[in-house]
């Protein structure tokens, strides 16, 4: 059975595609052990340096209110307290009082 040149490139691309969706996964999954990791070492959340996929896991915090927060850090450097992130907009005392025990803040800037 001979494929056309254009059967050959859709094979190929196809092919392409699903390798692609693999390493994708995999960095993905990569990414997520080690959150799980930083989260299992305390049992927080260190808000000083956990990325937007693992503050968008915390009850109540969608990307939204997640991209927030690391644009806040990158904006206004490292959190000091905890309580700095009723500064982010869209967190709520609720909200905030409702995660407060999933976090910590450990500076990583000496």
């Amino acid at each position: 059975m001979a494929f056309t040149k254009e059967e050959k490139n859709v094979l190929f691309i196809i092919i392409f595609a699903a390798i692609a969706g693999m390493f994708i996964t995999l960095f993905f999954s990569y990414n997520a052990r080690i959150s799980l990791k930083q989260f299992e070492k305390n049992g927080k959340i260190n808000i000083n340096t956990a990325p937007m996929e693992t503050l968008d896991t915390l009850p109540g915090i969608g990307e939204t209110i997640a991209s927030r927060i690391v644009e806040r850090r990158e904006i206004k450097g490292n959190f000091k307290s905890v309580y700095e992130l009723v500064e982010v907009k869209g967190m709520t005392k609720k909200r905030f009082e409702k995660i407060k025990p999933l976090l910590s803040v450990e500076d990583t800037e000496k």
